[in-house]
């Protein structure tokens, strides 16, 4: 009982009994009944007890029981004043002296009180403890549920170090006197001797409440602290910083369902003041988004304390049982530093600046530059510096660093494309840059970046383990994080929806946004189908921009690519949708369009420009191991200007 016997709290149960209770009141009474004079009297010493004025109240119940000598509770109480000024063989001898005149439970257990009191000079011997033990049990079978004789018999059993005792009359007390402190003070031993460190927590303040001195309740506080092992408490706050975690994590994915609820409703519903809407909901999806970045990167320490531990945990114990598994030592090891290393190498990651595909020199292509000069000015915004031509089916547009505009346009989808669609499609990325939506997206896109190399790190180094934690964080941050984030990415999508529609009508839009699914749907069967024919017949690969099989697709086919309902980690909403919401959008812009021209019209330089990103492809299946038969020499007038 090694908290037993360090606590050294208290030095008797008086010092933790409650001073006023209703035995005050019942032995007044039957005082008063005698001599009300004396009644008085006794008043008087009870207030002088519970000042500790314990020189007067001694006083005061010995003229009590001097004067009614049938009283045995003023020579009981003197009993413990006695006490309380170190006159320990006085003491005593009242105790013995209420017994003889009464041998009640209450007489009983002061007398066993008096015999355990320890006062410096004057500590009880064995055979008074054991005459206290015999008081106690005759108490106990006189009164079985009397809380001064189960609160005295836990002070036994506290000097005895009798854990067992101490067990059962801390539960006697809980029964019978929960709201005295000794009932707390004696189940905090019990819980401190039994390592139940929570529930001794929830004694101290069991004692508190229940009116135990300010001091004492410190001293068991910290006493509960001091014991505690470094690993229970670091499993304490470990757990609650966990569920924190997950609580701000819960809370975000919520305000991002809602936002993303909202952001649809309005879509839906689209009214004059919806614009108005639309930038409130792009303010609180970066407000969302800012705290999510934050909970990110505070995250990360945590992290790394999570894995250090386990592979911390498995050394120690190697050593601690004297055997130690090499192979299993090196596991934790390596898992330790090389996701150290991944993290690392995460939050110092930098993204090149690497070309999409072909750049195209806009000073040979003045219809081209003319076009995207065109839809800037319609649009409102600054037009493109760079287009690049891409072996895909995407149209897209980016902003480096030094706000240099890129638009990305996909080989696979120009031919067919009507202008005015193509000009609407343009007028949505056009949109983008207007909205700013490009500009880099701060701490989201640093998280991002920081996420995805983190995740790409831990799998390179084998660390993508389910037994590994900063694995299960990084895939389910990453979740959480495209939640939250993709909403606000489909709520830019709808508002760069809108701004294309007004220019270029709804119908320009939805005929493009069709025609770029249709040709994505044939894209890559189309190209791979020419690779393999090119290898198997080893010839150079040709006709990759050639008209695709668009013929082929069937409506159903098309009908189940438009209705494909988006999963809650997509950037964009379904594309029937965004159809339905632009489609009545009458054009401001009226088209000047040929209607047999498409937009490979715009290049004047085309054989050139198809064979510049076959080469393209050449250099990216090269990468991949696959060499294709050479693509035949040119004339001069095809060579890059």
């Amino acid at each position: 009982m090694a908290v037993v016997a360090s606590a050294g709290l208290v030095a008797s149960t008086a010092a933790l009994a409650k001073p006023r209770d209703e035995l005050d009141q019942r032995i007044a009474e039957e005082l008063r009944n005698k001599d009300a004079a004396m009644a008085d009297i006794f008043e008087q010493a009870n207030m002088a007890r519970e000042r500790a004025d314990h020189r007067t109240a001694e006083m005061l119940y010995e003229q009590v029981f001097v004067n009614v000598p049938t009283f045995v509770h003023a020579e009981r109480r003197r009993c413990g004043e006695l006490l309380e000024l170190g006159r320990r063989g006085e003491a005593l001898t009242a105790c013995r002296d209420a017994v003889s005149k009464e041998e009640s439970a209450l007489n009983m257990a002061a007398l066993a009180s008096a015999l355990l009191r320890r006062i410096p000079g004057a500590e009880p011997n064995d055979n008074e403890t054991d005459e206290a033990v015999r008081l106690l049990d005759r108490a106990q079978g006189l009164e079985p549920d009397n809380a001064q004789v189960a609160m005295t018999q836990c002070q036994a059993a506290v000097q005895r170090k009798n854990l067992g005792e101490l067990r059962d009359c801390s539960t006697r007390l809980q029964r019978i006197a929960p709201n005295e402190p000794v009932a707390a003070y004696s189940s905090w031993l019990v819980a401190m001797e039994d390592g139940r460190f929570d529930d001794a927590e929830g004694y101290v303040e069991q004692a508190r409440r229940n009116g135990m001195e300010a001091s004492a309740v410190a001293h068991l506080a910290e006493e509960t602290r001091s014991n505690r092992p470094w690993t229970d408490r670091a499993w304490y706050w470990g757990m609650r910083l966990i569920g924190a975690w997950l609580g701000i994590g819960l809370v975000l994915v919520l305000l991002g369902s809602v936002l993303s609820r909202t952001t649809l409703r309005t879509a839906e519903n689209w009214q004059p003041d919806s614009a108005r809407r639309g930038a409130s909901l792009r303010s609180l999806y970066r407000g969302v988004l800012v705290v999510c970045s934050l909970l990110y990167y505070v995250s990360l320490p945590l992290v790394f304390l999570l894995v250090i531990a386990p592979g911390a945990g498995l050394v120690w114990g190697m050593f601690a049982i004297g055997y130690v598994p090499i192979k299993l030592g090196l596991v934790a090891i390596v898992m330790v530093f090389a996701t150290g290393a991944a993290l690392l190498k995460s939050l110092t990651f930098r993204p090149t600046e690497e070309a999409p595909g072909i750049e195209i020199d806009l000073s040979t292509e003045p219809e081209l530059r003319r076009v995207l000069d065109e839809v800037a000015a319609t649009i409102g915004t600054r037009s493109v510096d760079k287009v690049y031509l891409a072996p895909n089916t995407n149209l897209a547009v980016f902003e480096r660093k030094r706000g240099e505009r890129c638009l990305v346009v996909g080989a696979g989808v120009l031919h067919g494309m009507p202008l005015d669609a193509f000009k609407a499609i343009l007028a949505h990325e056009y949109g983008h840059f207007s909205n700013r939506d490009t500009a880099g997206g701060g701490f989201a896109l640093g998280v991002r970046r920081s996420l995805l190399g983190f995740i790409v790190g831990l799998a390179q180094s084998g660390q993508n383990r389910p037994w590994n934690p900063a694995w299960w964080f990084a895939t389910s941050f990453y979740k959480l994080f495209l939640r939250v984030s993709q909403g606000a990415s489909r709520l830019q999508e709808i508002l760069a929806d809108r701004r294309a529609a007004e220019a270029y009508g709804g119908a320009a839009f939805a005929t493009g946004l069709k025609h770029v699914i249709a040709c994505d749907l044939r894209f890559g069967d189309h190209v791979n189908a020419e690779i393999n024919r090119a290898l198997k017949n080893k010839v150079h690969l040709q006709n990759l921009w050639t008209p695709l099989p668009l013929d082929t697709l069937e409506p159903g086919e098309i009908a189940k690519a438009l209705e494909r309902e988006p999963s809650p980690y997509d950037s964009h909403p379904a594309p029937s949708d965004r159809i339905r919401w632009v489609e009545q959008l009458a054009a401001t812009v009226p088209s000047t369009d040929a209607p047999d021209k498409d937009a490979w019209s715009l290049f004047q330089r085309r054989e050139h420009h198809e064979r510049e990103v076959t080469l393209f492809v050449y250099q990216r299946l090269a990468k991949s191991g696959v060499h294709p038969q050479a693509l035949p020499k040119v004339e001069a007038s095809y060579e890059p200007r």
